[in-house]
């Protein structure tokens, strides 16, 4: 099942945050679960593979009530606040001011209340991570991306994290190898 978040991109609908994405996220995999479906992994890319990341730590109940812990993967997952502004102000021509006042604004930062939460989570003790960053991505930056994996690993996740050339923010997703590198990862119990 592939779920388009209302209102990001060219998707409709008209309220597009981050807490209406995981607040839609854990109404499917809920209605999933109720159905009597197991769900196995969950994949987000971009914008969600950060709701994915929010919706287990904020809502850990999610990971029990499967045989086994789903899978979670990220392409190319933008995962700090900031950076996701970064992102927004690059791709609307907005002056990267923005950035740095709400970085100064807030203490500690919102990266700092998060990297703290990951690592002291229970969530993450043996749940499977596939990571994917393109080293070509404006959004995702694979020094933040792999910041993020050592965080998962502190946490006690079992992450495995792959770097891709040359597709940018936009080709991770359709790509053939990655593709098999998911596909491999959910076949083999990750």
């Amino acid at each position: 099942m592939a779920i388009d978040q209302a209102a990001h991109d060219d998707s409709a609908g008209q309220e597009a945050s981050l807490g209406h994405f995981i607040a839609m996220l854990k109404a499917v995999i809920e209605s999933e679960v109720t159905a009597g479906c197991d769900v196995g992994a969950v994949i987000g890319y971009s914008f969600g593979a950060t709701a994915a990341i929010m919706l287990f730590s904020s809502h850990p109940e999610l990971l029990q009530c499967a045989a086994k812990k789903p899978a979670l993967m990220g392409l190319n997952p933008p995962f700090q606040p900031t950076t996701l502004m970064q992102g927004f102000c690059i791709q609307n021509g907005l002056p990267m001011l923005l950035v740095s006042g709400v970085r100064k604004a807030f203490v500690p930062s919102p990266e700092d209340v998060l990297k703290k939460r990951m690592t002291e989570a229970a969530w993450l003790r043996g749940l499977p991570i596939l990571i994917v960053q393109d080293g070509k991505d404006v959004v995702a930056r694979p020094r933040e991306t792999g910041e993020l994996a050592r965080m998962f690993e502190k946490g006690g996740a079992e992450v495995r994290f792959e770097r891709t050339k040359g597709l940018g923010r936009f080709k991770v997703v359709g790509n053939e190898d990655v593709l098999g590198m998911v596909g491999k990862f959910v076949g083999a119990g990750q």
